[in-house]
C-alpha cells in the first residue's frame, strides 16, 4: 500500500512522517501521482554510459527496455519505508536517548526481552526476524566467500566505481546536500560504508545476532530519520525529487554493491562464475529485505540486476554542481583520513584512486564529474594484468582459493579498522533529532 501525504500544491509520502496539516491519501490514488520533475526519461547522462563500453556490452545480454517499463519503476521515487518510518516517528517523539537503547537492546538480545517496546518497534522486528523461506544460506556463505577473496579489489570498485559513478545523478545526491553532508567529512562518509559492508560480508553475518543484521537495521532506522528531517525542511520538494531516500533509489544503490560490483571485480581481473555472481545477486536481495526494501523490486539474476539498472538509471537527471563537489571530495579523502599515515602516501592514495576512477568512468561521466585526464589511470590495466596472473594460479594450485579467500578477508579487516581509527560506527544522524 502506498501512503501519501499531501499538504496544498505538495505531495509527501510514507507512514510515519509528521503529519500535522496534512491530508491522507492512499491506494488507487497514489498511482495518479505525476512522476517527479527529476524523471528524465532518456537521460542525457546515462544514454552516454549506456551506448558505450561496458554499458553497451551489459545492454547487449539483456535487450533494451521499453520506456513504459522505465515509467512503471519511476512510481517507486514517492514509495518509502513504511516500517521503519514509524519508528523513526516514535524515536522523534521519546528522543533518542530514550529510544536508542531500547533499539540496541532489540538487536542484541531480541524484541521479547523488551516488554516496554511500543508497537512500531515490535512491528519492525517481526520482519527482521523472519527469516525468509527463499533465502538459500549456501548462497549467502558463496557470496561472503567471493567478497571476502576480492581483498582490496572490493573496495576500490565500490570507491572508485560504484560511489564515484553514482554522484553523476543529482537527485540521488540530493538527500546528501539536505544532510549537510557536502559540509561533512568524506572521510567519515567512507568509513562508516565500508563498515557496513564489512559486518554484513563476514562469515555468518547475517545470522540473526551478527554484526551484519545488527548493522543492517542500524542503517535501516537511519535512512528513515534522515527521510524525516528531509522531508520537514520546507526547501524539499516531492514533486521536484520524489520522496527522499526512496525505494527507486534505494533499489539503484542495492545495484551498486551487486552488479556493479561484480562488473568492476572483472574490470580488475577477478574471474567469477556463474555460481558466485548468482550468489552475490542472493546475498544483496536478502540485505535489501534487512535494509526494507521492497522484495518484489530486487532481482534474482545478475541478467536481470541488469535490466533493472538500466531502467532505474535512464531515467536519472546528470550531475550537477553538488555532484562535483563530492566527487572532488572522495578523491581526497586521503588527505583528511582520520588514521596515521605519512604525507607522501596519502598524496600516492589520492593519485591511486584518481587514476581508478578514470579507469572504470567513461570520458562523458570524467567530464561531468570533474575527474581530469592523469597517467594514472595506468593502474586500472596493471592491476587487470596482476590479478589475471594470480587467477591463472588460483585454478592450478590446490588449495590455493581458500588462501586468498582467508588473506583477503583479513586484509579487508584491517583496514576496516584503519578507517575506523578507534571509532566506532555510529549509524545515527544526531543533527536531526535536535531540530
Amino acid at each position: 500500500m502506498v501512503t501519501i501525504y499531501q499538504r496544498g500544491g505538495r505531495t509527501r509520502e510514507g507512514r510515519g512522517l509528521k503529519t500535522e496539516n496534512f491530508k491522507l491519501k492512499t491506494g488507487a490514488d497514489a498511482p495518479g501521482l505525476p512522476l517527479p520533475a527529476r524523471f528524465c526519461f532518456p537521460s542525457p547522462a546515462y544514454s552516454h554510459v549506456w551506448n558505450a563500453g561496458l554499458g553497451r556490452l551489459m545492454l547487449r545480454l539483456v535487450g533494451r527496455p521499453d520506456e513504459s517499463e522505465v515509467r512503471r519503476l519511476g512510481a517507486q521515487l514517492y514509495a518509502g519505508d513504511p516500517l521503519a518510518d514509524e519508528v523513526a516517528r516514535w524515536v522523534l517523539e521519546r528522543g533518542m536517548s530514550e529510544a536508542q537503547p531500547l533499539i540496541l537492546r532489540a538487536l542484541d538480545e531480541g524484541i521479547e526481552q523488551v516488554p516496554e517496546a511500543p508497537e512500531s518497534l515490535r512491528s519492525l522486528f517481526a520482519q527482521v526476524d523472519e527469516f525468509p523461506a527463499w533465502v538459500d544460506r549456501d548462497k549467502l556463505a558463496l557470496a561472503s566467500e567471493l567478497v571476502r577473496r576480492s581483498g582490496p579489489l572490493g573496495g576500490y570498485v565500490l570507491r572508485d566505481l560504484a560511489l564515484i559513478g553514482g554522484y553523476q545523478s543529482s537527485a540521488i545526491n540530493k538527500p546528501l546536500v539536505f544532510t549537510g553532508a557536502l559540509d561533512g567529512s568524506a572521510a567519515n562518509r567512507i568509513s562508516e560504508t565500508n563498515n557496513f559492508w564489512i559486518d554484513i560480508t563476514r562469515e555468518n553475518g547475517l545470522e540473526r545476532f551478527a554484526p551484519g543484521v545488527r548493522t543492517a537495521v542500524r542503517v535501516r532506522v537511519m535512512h528513515a530519520l534522515l527521510r524525516v528531517r528531509i522531508q520537514n525542511n520546507p526547501a524539499w520538494r516531492n514533486e521536484q525529487w520524489g520522496l527522499p531516500i526512496n525505494q527507486a533509489d534505494l533499489v539503484t544503490t542495492n545495484l551498486a554493491f551487486s552488479v556493479v560490483f561484480l562488473s568492476g571485480l572483472r574490470m580488475l581481473g577477478l574471474q567469477i562464475s556463474r555460481r558466485e555472481a548468482e550468489a552475490v545477486m542472493h546475498l544483496w536481495r536478502y540485505i535489501g529485505y534487512l535494509l526494507g526494501i521492497n522484495v518484489e523490486l530486487l532481482p534474482e539474476t545478475e541478467k536481470a540486476g541488469i535490466h533493472l539498472l538500466y531502467c532505474l538509471t535512464i531515467a536519472q537527471p546528470g550531475a550537477d554542481e553538488d555532484s562535483r563537489a563530492l566527487a572532488a571530495a572522495l578523491l581526497e579523502e586521503p588527505l583528511a583520513a582520520a588514521y596515521p599515515v605519512q604525507p607522501w602516501k596519502r598524496a600516492m592514495r589520492v593519485r591511486f584512486h584518481h587514476g581508478l576512477s578514470r579507469y572504470f568512468q567513461d570520458r562523458h561521466a570524467c567530464r561531468a564529474l570533474g575527474i581530469r585526464p592523469t597517467p594514472w589511470v595506468l593502474v586500472g590495466p596493471t592491476l587487470f594484468a596482476g590479478v589475471t596472473l594470480l587467477e591463472l594460479l588460483r585454478r592450478v594450485v590446490p588449495g590455493l582459493r581458500g588462501r586468498y579467500v582467508g588473506w583477503g578477508g583479513r586484509y579487508q579487516v584491517w583496514f576496516n579498522r584503519k578507517l575506523q581509527a578507534g571509532r566506532e560506527a555510529t549509524y545515527t544522524p544526531v543533527d536531526s533529532l535536535r531540530r
